[in-house]
């Protein structure tokens, strides 16, 4: 193809796939709107849609949006350009959109968000991935810290796994906030993440007394 991902900016005749997305609940811009907005400028800028893809389900998460995930992976198999209208259609969490950052440039296909100008196959677009890619990393780190300090926090007062839960698995609970991060805003996600995990185990209180 003409303009690939890694072969430099966008020129006219680059594949591009199109993805739009809807939630559940009420949305001021719809699909239609998005898919508008994104072939209009395709039409500008002489890209060519090779596909469209669509979600209606909330951005919180990228679990269980397949359309994303054929999006991904057409844009992957082609070196393509996934282009989204707007940010929040594509990713409502840095530590998403950092991932996706990554997942592209191992991948070798391009990210476009029409609505920041985000472009990774231009230096200024890679500069503000780079960006935000960097600052999901450091809310990773962030959490995986909080996390650790949540567990140490339930070891000194003094809770105990019924269960086998060794180091192993401690850090297993980690490693999942790490990698999937939170997305409820106003709940701290490690907390949650460490609540969740010890409910489904039951524990015993030894005391200290």
């Amino acid at each position: 193809m003409e303009g690939a991902a890694e072969g430099g900016p966008m020129t006219p005749g680059t594949e591009v796939v199109a993805y739009v997305r809807r939630s559940t609940g009420k949305q001021r811009l719809s699909r239609a709107a998005q898919l508008r907005a994104i072939r209009a400028e395709a039409v500008r800028r002489g890209w060519r849609v090779v596909a469209v893809e669509s979600d209606t389900r909330s951005g919180k998460s990228r679990a269980g949006r397949v359309g994303l995930d054929r999006a991904v992976a057409r844009a992957a198999a082609d070196g393509a350009v996934l282009v989204a209208a707007r940010l929040d259609r594509l990713s409502r969490s840095v530590m998403d959109f950092g991932a996706l950052v990554e997942d592209a440039r191992r991948r070798g296909y391009g990210i476009a968000v029409l609505d920041h100008d985000i472009d990774t196959t231009t230096a200024n677009g890679r500069l503000v991935a780079n960006v935000l890619a960097s600052v999901a990393q450091w809310e990773r780190e962030m959490i995986g810290e909080r996390t650790a300090a949540a567990l140490a926090v339930k070891r000194d007062r003094g809770w105990r796994p019924t269960r086998r839960m060794d180091a192993a698995r401690e850090d297993g609970v980690m490693r999942a906030v790490n990698r999937h991060g939170g997305n409820d805003a106003g709940d701290d996600p490690a907390r949650a993440c460490v609540l969740r995990d010890h409910r489904r185990t039951p524990l015993h209180h030894t005391s200290h007394e």
